[in-house]
């Protein structure tokens, strides 16, 4: 049972970086299309999702899960393979030949226990397998992983297009044709031979421990590293840690690999953001075509990076905070506001004022005012997920836009921030700490009329109450 359960586990999309917040988030507000037509199986799947709080739509067949995504894309859809009308691989292949759909990731539902099928599914775009009858704690671990990374990757591909809407980058270029460098970390050189046999199109370098594995990542351009779960010299979910810890400019993607009956370490390794898994005995097209995969959406992501970040160094940065400015937030938050009237999910917009921040530039000067700006801007980043987009707006003003959140969980949030700031004193210069509060208006995107100045003028509302019924709170205003 163990075997059929865990072959093909995983394929994550690469992620700019961890989240700072809880899953709950992601758990509370992601959408999944089951595409199937057996309502006892859409049932079975439905009521799992439902009890880890994602949001369920329902498909009976290929061409009406084709239908419904042209409408609105989901986070995830879960495919079986044996739909009626169109085959499952069929509607892979369109969900992925797409680009309107190509990001959302697909995972095959499927009785089928072999190595060519699950290839010529990986071939077809899928993102990963799910062998019935399902397992509800490898269910809900891999698609939370599959949907929180989605949302990092689709965030950084926003940021992307703004910039090109601005005139800063250009369009996304085809990555390929590059060299393709591989570390393989197992006790023994046998697992990095066997890898470079499977895999002569690569050069497959070998690693014996998790020291050297992270040190040759930090030094050595990676494309992905493959890891043992099974190694007994290499706490392989330590090693897992510590290369998702490495900042997103050097990072590789990750692909375990072991006994199927490992269960409870590849549920923690998927939690813990692997991108992928292949159990053994290792079939080499599947390996292959995991592998291509892989490495074509770290081209994809490190492009996109690249493009990021030579686009915010010039006309989009605040320089007195490092954060973004007023001029990349209107672009940004119009480009918010689409996306979620296209998914149909939601958005927050916050905006975070300093409490009597004249009086701190009267009583101390401009360089510890500017300090106490920082200090600010250094706390919003530390209290936002990667998704979030933090931009000075204003003298004394911050904003901050929260995709795929709900404003129960934004109100906390928004209350964290403002208990971090009311609790911490602020450096304005050496040996000299003052006390600073903040006043945050939470406004959401509500009916289909909204637009950037509404919701900002929502948002400057409910910061005005906030300050009017005595600073240092927390309100919200409703559409």
């Amino acid at each position: 049972m163990f075997k059929s359960l865990f072959i093909n586990m995983a394929r994550l999309s690469q992620c700019r970086r961890t989240s700072r917040v809880s899953a709950q988030i992601v758990k509370m507000t992601a959408r999944v299309l089951i595409v199937d037509d057996m309502p006892l199986n859409v049932a079975l799947l439905e009521a799992r999702l439902k009890a880890a709080h994602f949001r369920v739509d329902k498909a009976r067949s290929g061409p009406e899960c084709i239908e419904k995504m042209s409408q609105a894309c989901p986070d995830l859809v879960l495919l079986d393979v044996m739909t009626p009308g169109l085959k499952g691989f069929e509607v892979c292949r369109h969900i992925k030949l797409d680009p309107k759909t190509s990001h959302v990731p697909v995972v095959m539902v499927t009785a089928l226990d072999m190595a060519k099928d699950r290839a010529a599914g990986i071939r077809a775009g899928a993102d990963d397998f799910l062998t019935k009858p399902v397992d509800s704690v490898a269910l809900v671990a891999r698609v939370r992983s599959l949907v929180r990374l989605k949302m990092m990757h689709d965030e950084l591909l926003l940021r992307h297009r703004t910039l090109r809407d601005m005139g800063l980058v250009g369009a996304e270029e085809t990555a390929g044709g590059q060299h393709n460098a591989l570390l393989a970390v197992d006790d023994t050189p046998r697992g990095a031979e066997r890898f470079a046999k499977m895999l002569p199109a690569h050069t497959v370098t070998h690693a014996a421990d998790a020291q050297q594995a992270v040190g040759w990542v930090m030094v050595e351009a990676t494309d992905l590293v493959l890891v043992n779960l099974d190694a007994q010299k290499v706490d392989a979910l330590e090693l897992c840690m510590a290369l998702q810890k490495i900042p997103a400019e050097r990072r590789a993607p990750v692909l375990v690999f072991g006994n199927p009956g490992s269960r409870e370490k590849l549920i923690r390794a998927l939690e813990m953001g692997v991108n992928d898994f292949i159990a053994e005995p290792i079939d080499e097209s599947e390996l292959r075509a995991r592998v291509r995969t892989q490495i074509r959406k770290k081209r994809c992501a490190d492009q996109a990076r690249s493009h990021v970040q030579l686009g915010l160094s010039a006309l989009v940065i605040d320089h007195d905070t490092g954060l973004h400015n007023r001029n990349f937030l209107t672009r940004h938050l119009a480009n918010q506001i689409q996306n979620a009237r296209d998914s149909g999910s939601p958005l927050i917009l916050k905006l975070v004022r300093i409490d009597g921040f004249a009086d701190v530039i009267d009583r101390f000067g401009r360089d510890a005012a500017g300090r106490a700006l920082r200090c600010l801007a250094s706390r919003i980043s530390k209290n936002i997920r990667a998704s979030d987009v933090a931009a000075r707006t204003d003298t004394d003003t911050f904003a901050i836009v929260m995709p795929n959140v709900d404003a129960k969980v934004a109100l906390n949030t928004a209350e964290r921030l403002r208990r971090v700031m009311e609790k911490t004193p602020v450096e304005i210069a050496e040996g000299t700490e003052i006390g600073l509060t903040v006043s945050i208006g939470v406004a959401a995107l509500a009916g289909p009329r909204d637009d950037s100045h509404t919701l900002i003028q929502r948002a400057d509302m409910a910061l005005a109450q906030a300050v009017r019924l005595g600073s240092n709170r927390v309100e919200s205003i409703a559409a």
